[in-house]
């Protein structure tokens, strides 16, 4: 009944729908033009154990890398696939190294399920925090592959106790093998309503990548931060958008000499395309591009020290962390914040906007006083003078980020053994260490 009314409510008018947006979403006209494309021409190794990851786009793939790398670590013969609903997910992480298939997860029609699974053929199937579709895990189900569901949320967006949302949870989860939750909150909902289902409480295996990341960054930084005066302090304003950079640079304009002095802004835009570098390049008065001094770090000898600088290209906000020492993290003035645990994991403070209750993350930050959420430019102006002015308290609350990180990692081995204690891999004893 919940499938039946899934494709009539939802999958047939979208997909009549469809074809409308390719008009106003460049994304979207990408994805559907070559997704079957993309899976036609990939090669998959059939004489191979294989497991498929998928995630919705970068953020929760971030999730998935330290799990798909522990597996290549000790059982380099599995072949890895990796999937993405997102064209960006798709477009930055196509390349990615540990990965020996990567393509478009189709959207949701029974025809296209069983076009995916007739060509991947996977051992096992793992699916990251959310993005779970009806469609494909029943033809998984009906398969008979093994089914995971890694690092769960509960939803937010949505009403969960409207009647038919609920039964619709219900079904979708109830065809997963094992699930494994980001914490005790997260558990209770998905035992509130598949009781009987296998759940585990864990923490976010992002932390395990953090770490990871942090180690190769610190030896092979980006930038070096002694191109900068050695007086200066650095603020990363990671993912921003429109209203968190003007929030930033209205509180950074509002500083007095001395403190703009002490102080040099990095924006880091959520999407660097060339409107939204331009609109920041107008907003600073003037500026300076990473690329610029990348290819000439004496370049910024001839800007003035309270020059900010303008990251114009992706992947480079991990490593720059490594350089700051004050963090603003971009989102929360729209759907809600990006990752906030890659900050942490440096120790560094962090200032966010007020739209914090899709990370859990945030709030327990918040909680334990490592993060500020602001609401407007002049509470930013207030935490951005009191980490200035003060060493210990800089210290002292970037020290409460990074015990965060270190105390939720480890989950990555857990999860890689439960992956590689599912199915056929538990017949053919594959190492686990």
């Amino acid at each position: 009944m919940i499938n039946f009314l899934y494709n009539l409510v939802f999958v047939i008018p979208a997909k009549i729908l469809l074809p409308f947006f390719f008009f106003f979403n460049e994304k979207i006209r990408k994805r559907e033009k070559s997704w079957k494309a993309i899976l036609n021409q990939t090669k998959i190794d059939y004489d191979r154990k294989r497991i498929w990851f998928h995630s919705a786009s970068m953020g929760e793939f971030e999730q998935a890398k330290s799990i798909i790398e522990s597996i290549k670590q000790t059982n380099p013969e599995i072949f890895i696939i990796v999937s993405f609903f997102s064209p960006s997910g798709y477009e930055n992480q196509k390349n990615y190294q540990f990965a020996d298939s990567i393509i478009y997860l189709p959207f949701d029609i029974k025809k296209n399920a069983k076009l995916l699974l007739d060509k991947l053929k996977p051992d096992c199937c793992v699916f990251i925090r959310y993005d779970v579709w009806l469609n494909i895990l029943t033809e998984i189900k009906k398969r008979n592959i093994p089914a995971l569901l890694i690092n769960a949320t509960k939803p937010l967006k949505l009403n969960s106790n409207f009647i038919l949302f609920r039964a619709y949870l219900k079904k979708v989860y109830s065809l997963f093998d094992e699930i494994t939750t980001v914490g005790e909150i997260h558990t209770d909902f998905f035992k509130k309503i598949l009781p009987d289902k296998k759940i585990q409480t864990l923490t976010d295996t992002r932390f395990d990548r953090i770490i990871n990341q942090i180690e190769t960054s610190r030896k092979n930084p980006i930038i070096s931060r002694d191109i900068f005066q050695n007086n200066e302090l650095i603020l990363i304003a990671g993912s921003s958008w429109e209203p968190d950079e003007d929030i930033i640079f209205g509180a950074y304009q509002q500083l007095s000499d001395e403190l703009q002095k002490k102080l040099r802004l990095i924006f880091v835009p959520h999407e660097p395309t060339s409107e939204h570098i331009e609109r920041l390049s107008n907003l600073c008065g003037k500026s300076i591009l990473l690329s610029e001094i990348i290819e000439d770090s004496k370049i910024i000898n001839n800007f003035p020290d309270e020059t900010p600088v303008i990251v114009d290209s992706i992947g480079k906000l991990l490593k720059l962390y490594g350089i700051a020492d004050l963090a603003y993290v971009g989102g929360g003035f729209g759907v809600g914040i990006h990752s906030v645990t890659e900050p942490a994991g440096y120790g560094i403070p962090i200032a966010t906007g007020p739209k914090i209750n899709n990370s859990p993350d945030a709030l327990n930050l918040k909680n334990l006083g490592a993060l500020k959420p602001v609401n407007n430019t002049e509470e930013f102006l207030d935490w951005l003078k009191a980490m200035i002015t003060s060493n210990e308290l800089r210290e002292k609350t970037g020290k409460i980020s990074k015990e965060y990180v270190i105390k939720n990692s480890g989950s990555t081995e857990i999860v890689k053994n439960i992956i590689l204690n599912s199915g056929i891999f538990k017949e053919h004893h594959i190492q686990t260490k």
